[in-house]
């Protein structure tokens, strides 16, 4: 399917693909694991249903004869092998930097990141691994991942070595000791060189590999996943809301089903992505109903033409060829898995993501993250020496940490009603929704969004726009200013105006808003 999107290129091609990526670790201190079954179980899979798989390998994994003789004796021509970037005591000892860490691999960010190394003991890291896999299987990878990477990083393996694609984590809050939030909710994007985690504003700024969002999330669950009122807000119990299989909504077929109806469905444009797959550290025993459903599934995709399973490696290939800048997507789920009503849509471009959400009941705006160049990554020149890390997009509006005393939701509501449908036209990604009697049309474009209401006669929102402690926000007449980390940024409402707790329309009922990159 190909469609026309205004201002990033003249032709742009929607396209529906999943990634089988597993990673491999070398060692699990945490408790007794066995760490090669659940890798010749995710190979067998691959075979079974002739899918091509990633298998991103650690370096202590490299270093055990029992891992990489699976993969020196496989058969299966469709499996990529690259590498998975968490830094170990071997790898310290063989460049000669001191490990700091607890056992011979560790969870905190320092010392299992790069982000906790300088740009010296990066390259000789890097370096080192790559060399290493080049001994063991004859060739350099060319695709990596990593839960948190870097753009230093990024740049100088692509500088040096050539990639195709890099894998980082989902969004979440703490997990781990690590923060990712307000970035590209899923799909693939274009690093900024001054920040892995923000899609680069000005192509000059790029860093031409692009990078993949790991695990799925769940469009319209995960985004709430560890609020104290989860059980209220999501009436399940799943725990955490991805298609990781060795968790509650990544074993459950109906989940699983509805995950795929929906990315990959009628309502959603652009890159339609999502990632399967699990690292060897969880057992086989964990993994043995969830990802067998999934490979058997997404397998059935492919054959009725719904999806195209490909490596990492194609997948950053496809992207290169196909966008030279980060393309905008539409990821909609606008039916509810588990039954409460509830629907999500997530823009996404090179300037800002929105989301707009409907709990049950009453529809509202949850989430508005701006992105630019000035976004600078904490540790780019400074390691990082805590055990924990943050990367974060400018905020406008966050609908998580945004909430007091786990009761009172930020967000712009327009009231109880239903979303009714997405489509394209004239370059606009467009939503109609039903609220109060009252019918809105959203239009969606890279430089910002607007809400009509299709009567054409004025109207009010109601907003309480709050972003949480480690931003400053402010509101005027025409526009939201913010301040995080030292870089100022806002946005400018060009049609209407915020006024005692609400936005109002002009007098043609538009709400306009610029959420252009040149405002920050």
């Amino acid at each position: 399917m190909w469609h026309f999107i205004f201002g990033t290129e003249i032709m742009m091609k929607s396209l529906n693909i999943v990634n089988v990526i597993n990673f491999v670790r070398g060692c699990e201190p945490r408790e007794e694991a066995d760490l090669v079954t659940p890798v010749l179980k995710e190979l067998e899979l691959c075979g079974k249903y002739k899918i091509p798989g990633t298998f991103l390998l650690q370096y202590d994994a490299l270093l055990r004869d029992d891992i990489t003789e699976v993969f020196l004796n496989s058969d299966n021509k469709s499996i990529e092998k690259g590498i998975w970037i968490e830094i170990v005591k071997p790898l310290c000892d063989a460049v000669g930097i001191p490990w700091r860490g607890r056992y011979d691999w560790d969870w905190y960010v320092d010392p299992v990141f790069l982000q906790s190394y300088t740009k010296e003991q990066k390259t000789a890291l890097l370096d080192e691994l790559m060399r290493f896999f080049k001994e063991k299987f004859g060739e350099y990878p060319e695709v990596a991942g990593s839960w948190l990477f870097d753009s230093f990083s990024m740049q100088y393996l692509n500088d040096k070595y050539g990639m195709h694609a890099y894998t980082i984590c989902r969004d979440q809050s703490g997990t781990d000791g690590y923060t990712l939030w307000g970035g590209y909710y899923n799909g693939g994007y274009y690093p900024s060189k001054n920040n892995m985690y923000i899609p680069a504003y000005d192509k000059s700024n790029q860093i031409d590999v692009p990078v993949f969002r790991m695990l799925s999330p769940d469009p319209i669950y995960q985004y709430y996943e560890k609020l104290d009122n989860q059980a209220e807000i999501n009436k399940n119990d799943c725990l955490l809301y991805t298609l990781e299989p060795a968790w509650g909504e990544g074993q459950n077929p109906k989940a699983v089903d509805w995950y795929f109806e929906n990315v990959m469905g009628k309502d959603s444009f652009g890159l339609c992505y999502a990632q399967i797959g699990q690292e060897n550290s969880f057992s086989w025993e964990l993994s043995k109903e969830g990802l067998p459903y999934q490979m058997e599934e997404i397998s059935r995709l492919r054959s009725k033409g719904i999806a195209e399973i490909k490596t990492l490696g194609e997948t950053g290939q496809i992207f290169k060829e196909t966008y030279s800048v980060t393309p905008p997507t539409l990821e909609s789920a606008l039916n509810d898995w588990a039954g409460n009503g509830m629907q999500s849509v997530w823009y996404c471009c090179k300037n800002y993501r929105v989301n707009l959400y409907n709990d049950g009941k009453k529809i509202y705006i949850r989430d508005i993250h701006l992105y630019g160049d000035d976004i600078v990554d904490l540790y780019l020149t400074d390691p990082c020496t805590q055990s924990h890390a943050e990367y974060r997009a400018l905020p406008i509006l966050d609908g998580f940490h945004g909430v007091q005393d786990n009761k009172e939701l930020p967000g712009i509501f327009f009231g109880n009603g239903r979303i009714i449908g997405t489509y394209e036209e004239e370059g606009y990604h467009i939503v109609s929704i039903n609220a109060e009697n009252t019918a809105f049309t959203f239009k969606f474009t890279e430089s910002g969004f607007s809400v009509e209401n299709t009567e054409k006669t004025e109207f009010s929102l109601k907003e309480n726009i709050r972003v949480g402690a480690y931003a400053e926000i402010a509101i005027s007449e025409n526009y939201i200013s913010g301040k995080m980390q030292g870089t100022v940024y806002s946005v400018i409402v060009k049609c209407g105006k915020f006024k005692d707790g609400a936005i109002f329309s002009d007098k043609n009922g538009i709400i306009e808003i610029s959420c252009n990159g040149d405002n920050i």
